[in-house]
């Protein structure tokens, strides 16, 4: 039986465009991670109240179109941009039954499922997706992720 050669591993080789970060000291690390949650935590505060308008607006327009599958993806979405994934999964599993499975549909629901958890879901969904659109790589990448 051979021996593992932990240093001849792909993720155990030295990157050279991360020469930077090996020289760091884990504090040091540590301050750049916090540092970049900063600015990330900061980012999602300025979007927020821009998605929050944008459910008002879809729900407006939903109350004058209620069976409308776009509307229902659109809110849908922004739920799961709001990281408000029970809300999304039940607007996209509508969504997806009224627009007859339309693969953009169909895509955001298989990412609301696998952001849950729910593997098999969403590579049903992804494949799904990708039967109305076999030219999607985008879509073929997340199903191949799951793999």
């Amino acid at each position: 039986m051979s021996r593992i050669r932990y240093d001849r591993l792909p993720t155990e080789r030295v990157n050279p465009g991360s020469g930077k970060l090996d020289r760091l000291s884990a504090a040091q690390i540590a301050r750049l991670m916090n540092h970049a949650d900063r600015r990330a935590v900061r980012a999602v505060g300025r979007a927020a109240p821009a998605l929050g308008r944008a459910v008002d607006l879809i729900v407006r327009a939903l109350r004058q179109d209620p069976e409308n599958g776009a509307y229902l993806d659109s809110l849908g979405w922004a739920y799961y941009r709001l990281h408000r994934l029970e809300e999304a999964r039940a607007q996209l599993e509508r969504a997806a039954r009224l627009t007859g499975g339309d693969p953009v549909v169909l895509e955001h629901l298989g990412d609301v499922y696998k952001d849950l958890a729910l593997k098999d879901l969403a590579k049903e969904q992804y494949r799904l997706s990708l039967a109305a659109d076999p030219g999607n790589t985008r879509v073929q990448g997340k199903l191949e992720a799951l793999h």
